[in-house]
C-alpha cells in the first residue's frame, strides 16, 4: 500500500481515517486513534510543515496497530506504544522494501 485509505475494515469494524488541520497543535501527535469512534485521525500535511509521505504512511501503520490491538480485544496491548512502535515500524518497511521479482 503507497497511499493511505480513507477507510478499511478491521475485524468487522469499519474504520475510517480522517486529516486534521491542528492535531499537531492540539494533541502534540501526527495521528491518533479514537477508538469509540473507529476512527484514525492524521495530521493533514501543509506547507509550514516539513513531512514525507513516508513519514505519514509510518504514522498510519502505528495508528492502526492501536485500532487492531483493540479490535482484536486487547485493550491492553493496544495503549503500548513500543510494542505499537514496532509493529507499526515492521509493516511500514516491509511495505516500503518488498519486491515482487
Amino acid at each position: 500500500m503507497r497511499t493511505i485509505p480513507a477507510r478499511f475494515t478491521l475485524m468487522g469494524h469499519e474504520i475510517n481515517v480522517a486529516w486534521s488541520e491542528t492535531l499537531l497543535e492540539d494533541r502534540n501527535a501526527w495521528g491518533e486513534c479514537v477508538f469509540h469512534e473507529h476512527t484514525i485521525y492524521l495530521q493533514k500535511p501543509r506547507k509550514d510543515l516539513k513531512v514525507t509521505q513516508s513519514h505519514l504512511m509510518g504514522v498510519f501503520w502505528h495508528e492502526y496497530f492501536h485500532m487492531a490491538l483493540y479490535c482484536l480485544g486487547h485493550t491492553e496491548l493496544c495503549m503500548n506504544e513500543e510494542l505499537v512502535d514496532q509493529l507499526g515500524n515492521s509493516i511500514h518497511q516491509f511495505m516500503k522494501t518488498k519486491s515482487n521479482k
